[in-house]
């Protein structure tokens, strides 16, 4: 196991990439329908056929007409930057590494004793190691929309949009995240994605870590507010961990 979790894939490069040319058709296509339904859209209907057919008679429509409209008015300007890191570990942290071995920034886990992997940072050798990290945001413009459907008191419109951008930037994160796969040639199911405020990587202040990693701000225009929330709230950052023994 340990050679398993230890076996280092080569990145294509070192440092940031901002990826252009996003398919936006592509991303919306890659949706998580089920999410978007019962989670943003509200459909928790018990009846099970009485379901099925508000989800095939009113919410799929929906989402492509919804999907079509964004697309054209130019609402979503989806944005990227993703970046590879050396890195090592040390006890409980991640030291992330500039090409001559000084330290960028150190990155402390919690612990989880009762894990068979008791922190995020044991998945990193305490050798030379890689570690990959991303930011996206489906950019400020459609909630622009959204304010405007709220003047308008189109409150329908405008939760359905505000659910729907939600889940967009989650499709983006995994659309870059699936890149990163592809670039490390690690095989689907490997290479877990793990985000600041989450169990497993508690301290939500390490945002600016990040932030200073990828150049965040500089590079696809998301703010970070003094209590570490992202501006447009239709953002994400994450690590993506290529060890095969990563889990949730």
């Amino acid at each position: 196991a340990e050679k398993k979790r230890h076996k280092v894939p080569k990145p294509p490069f070192f440092g940031l990439k901002v990826l252009e040319d996003i398919s936006r058709e592509k991303v919306f296509d890659s949706i998580n329908e089920k999410a978007l339904f019962s989670m943003s859209w509200g459909s928790k209907l018990k009846d099970k056929v009485k379901r099925e057919q508000l989800l095939k008679g009113e919410y799929k429509p929906l989402l492509k007409e919804l999907g079509d409209m964004l697309i054209k008015g130019n609402w979503v300007d989806l944005r990227a930057v993703y970046g590879y890191f050396r890195c090592r570990r040390d006890g409980e942290k991640l030291l992330v590494l500039d090409g001559r071995g000084s330290v960028l920034e150190k990155i402390h886990f919690g612990s989880f004793p009762e894990r068979s992997v008791p922190s995020l940072a044991h998945y990193f050798s305490e050798e030379e190691d890689i570690v990959a990290f991303q930011a996206v945001t489906v950019g400020g413009e459609i909630n622009k929309l959204i304010a405007e459907l709220e003047k308008l008191e189109e409150y329908n419109r405008m939760y359905l949009i505000h659910g729907l951008s939600v889940q967009l930037a989650e499709a983006l994160a995994g659309y870059v995240h699936d890149h990163i796969r592809k670039e490390l040639r690690i095989p689907e199911g490997a290479g877990k994605r793990y985000s600041p405020g989450y169990p497993l990587w508690k301290d939500l202040a390490d945002q600016r870590k990040l932030f200073k990693l990828l150049r965040i701000k500089e590079n696809i225009g998301i703010e970070l507010t003094e209590e570490y929330q992202l501006v447009p709230e239709q953002s994400t950052t994450a690590m993506i961990v290529h060890s095969a023994l990563a889990e949730y």
